[in-house]
């Protein structure tokens, strides 16, 4: 009776010690699948950044600005010599347009690099704006 526990307890331990070995063993193909995966990922995040690159960076649309120079004159005045002594400086008055309409359309375009793909733009774009003649005397300048 003994004899037949002993082989009994034998054989669940090498039948866990064979499905350790099999766990074991198929960590490897697990871990080179894994490494497969990271290496695609990265790729593809190299090729979709050379694609835009090659293509274009960010674009940033703005609205027009009227900026106006002017002149200011600054008088200093010698306490030593009592003479008077003027220094200009040139700003700018800026102005945003009273109306403005901005027409833009996006055409996307997808670009491919071996097995990978990238979605870049193409923008058509048409602004319009008006501008109220300014009052500089508002303003102090004139």
């Amino acid at each position: 009776m003994e004899q037949i526990k002993s082989s009994f307890s034998k054989s669940i331990m090498h039948k866990e010690y064979d499905i350790a070995l099999l766990g074991i063993m198929l960590m490897l193909p697990l871990a080179m699948v894994q490494n497969l995966v990271h290496e695609r990922h990265y790729r593809h995040q190299e090729v979709i950044s050379e694609i835009n690159q090659s293509w274009s960076l960010g674009q940033t649309l703005i609205a027009p600005v009227l900026m106006v120079p002017y002149k200011v004159t600054f008088l200093q005045k010698d306490p030593q010599t009592n003479l008077v002594s003027r220094t200009y400086a040139t700003k700018f008055a800026t102005f945003l347009p009273e109306n403005l309409d901005i027409n833009s359309s996006l055409i996307p375009e997808t670009k491919e690099r071996s097995l990978y793909k990238s979605v870049v733009y193409t923008s058509q774009n048409a602004i319009r704006g008006s501008f109220q003649f300014p009052d500089f005397g508002k303003m102090g300048v004139i």
